[in-house]
């Protein structure tokens, strides 16, 4: 039995009774005349309509006022059941807009975090895109810059490369841009983490890159201590 049953069922016992007290206050009212009148004095029922006024006098001006608060007590316990009822209402009003409220915040983040999470792809696309171009480097003896075969992302993960900064000479700009990318990389994956219950796809990320983040930060680009030691959180 819900809330509204048990106030619904606690409404009619109450004016149950109410109405209950009414008819038995009639009843002594007319038990008392009957008594007074007919048992002890000794009077029949009269035919004289002055009579019957006197006798309409007595009930009346007896069970008006007993009436009249048996009555008012059910219309201000009716009163009283409707102002419950409302404040219900306005709660069960109040959830209903909270619940509204939480499920459009949790859309939100959602929505949010779908945006994050395509930037996140975009700058995964781009670092793969600059990792897996060549990496040009003169041979010793030599000015003329000569392909290498391996790409940059290769060379960064086996750390084959003997000396960094004749690499990163020849290669300024693309190492600019991956430090650019890890550290756009770095922010967008820390938003994501927040916004999210579950980091399986953060620890990705941070996996994937491990190494190049590892060889990078020894380039005379270099990338910010802050990114550095986010990759290396696992």
């Amino acid at each position: 039995m819900n809330d509204s049953d048990k106030q619904g069922r606690g409404t009619r016992i109450i004016l149950g009774m109410l109405a209950a007290l009414a008819i038995v206050s009639s009843c002594i009212v007319g038990w008392i005349y009957y008594n007074h009148f007919h048992l002890q004095a000794g009077h029949d029922l009269s035919n004289d309509p002055a009579d019957w006024g006197v006798f309409g006098d007595f009930i009346g001006g007896t069970l008006n006022p007993i009436i009249g608060l048996v009555g008012v007590i059910g219309l201000l316990w009716t009163i009283y059941q409707n102002q419950k009822e409302l404040s219900a209402t306005r709660a069960e009003l109040r959830r209903a807009h909270e619940i509204a409220q939480e499920a459009e915040e949790r859309r939100k983040i959602e929505d949010n975090k779908q945006d994050i999470f395509r930037m996140i792809e975009l700058l995964h696309r781009e670092l793969q895109e600059l990792l897996d171009s060549e990496l040009f480097a003169p041979f010793e003896g030599t000015n003329e810059p000569t392909p290498n075969t391996l790409s940059i992302g290769a060379v960064l993960q086996l750390k084959c490369i003997h000396d960094v900064e004749l690499f990163e000479k020849e290669n300024e700009e693309v190492f600019l841009g991956i430090s650019l990318l890890f550290t756009h990389l770095h922010e967008y994956l820390s938003e994501y983490d927040r916004l999210s219950e579950i980091d399986t796809i953060v620890k990705y990320f941070k996996l994937t890159y491990l190494h190049e983040i590892l060889a990078i930060k020894h380039t005379k680009t270099g990338l910010h201590e802050d990114t550095v030691s986010y990759f290396l959180q696992q």
